[in-house]
């Protein structure tokens, strides 16, 4: 009986250590280097450039994991969302991300949420903001089992964003705050956009939709908050100008408006 146990355990555990759930894979250093230099790339105007390079460079990589297949077809996704417009190229790079996760939505947890929210983003940039709002919230429900508030905060964020975009402006603000909320619990030494551009974004998205609201003393209010985010994140120089500038101005409107309407 013994004898027979033994093999019998040893197979078990064989098998359990090579279960893909059980294996927490990360993006290889090549394919990361891949995705950060067509990103730049990007940002230059450098189209065409940057998918040939995305697309030649990949090909050249040997013993791809499936973190690396996803990383490169979130990048697509976004390029057909954001650049070069096309809805049926993202939905099949996004249908692609699903697949590459396939089995590992619960050890690739913060993945597979924004594989969620990536068909969100598609139906948002189709003007279907019903389903981009149901996989928003299917998202967030997905990120707040398994995940920690800080990288929940973006996608509650884009929850205000869509009932913004439905003038729901009253569940937007509620969103907004439940996204400033989850923020404030992220490591500080984390990168510019979840230590500043979130936050001073979603204030600013808090004060504007007071404005539509036509609560303007409420509205200053976000506004001046977002300027005091700006003058404490002061080192990224022409980011924060940019920034304080925007908020400047809509904060030179709302005041005068609000005391037109509650003189004293």
């Amino acid at each position: 009986m013994k004898s027979k146990l033994i093999p019998f355990v040893l197979c078990y555990l064989f098998l359990s250590c090579n279960n893909p759930e059980d294996a927490v894979l990360t993006i290889s250093d090549s394919t990361e280097n891949i995705i950060t230099y067509s990103n730049d790339l990007l940002r230059e105007g450098k189209n065409a450039e940057a998918l040939h390079y995305l697309d030649s460079a990949s090909r050249a990589l040997s013993n791809q994991n499936h973190l690396d297949q996803w990383y490169k077809y979130r990048m697509l996704m976004n390029y057909y969302i954001n650049y070069e417009i096309d809805i049926k190229k993202a939905t099949l790079y996004n249908d692609s991300m699903f697949l590459a996760l396939k089995g590992k939505s619960l050890v690739n947890k913060l993945e597979y949420a924004q594989t969620l929210f990536g068909r969100g983003d598609i139906y948002k940039a189709d003007q279907k903001l019903t389903e981009a709002f149901k996989d928003y919230y299917d998202g967030r429900a997905f990120a707040t089992k398994y995940l920690n508030p800080c990288d929940c905060s973006d996608f509650t964020n884009k929850l205000g964003l869509i009932r913004f975009a439905q003038h729901q402006y009253k569940q937007a603000i509620t969103y907004f705050k439940l996204a400033l909320s989850e923020n404030s619990q992220c490591d500080k030494t984390q990168n510019l956009i979840v230590n500043f551009i979130l936050p001073q974004s979603t204030l600013n998205s808090i004060a504007f939709s007071h404005e539509q609201l036509n609560m303007l003393d409420s509205a200053a209010i976000f506004y001046k908050q977002a300027l005091s985010s700006i003058d404490r994140n002061s080192t990224q120089k022409r980011l924060h100008t940019k920034c304080k500038r925007s908020s400047i101005w809509q904060l030179g409107w709302t005041i005068p408006q609000a005391k037109q309407h509650n003189p004293s």
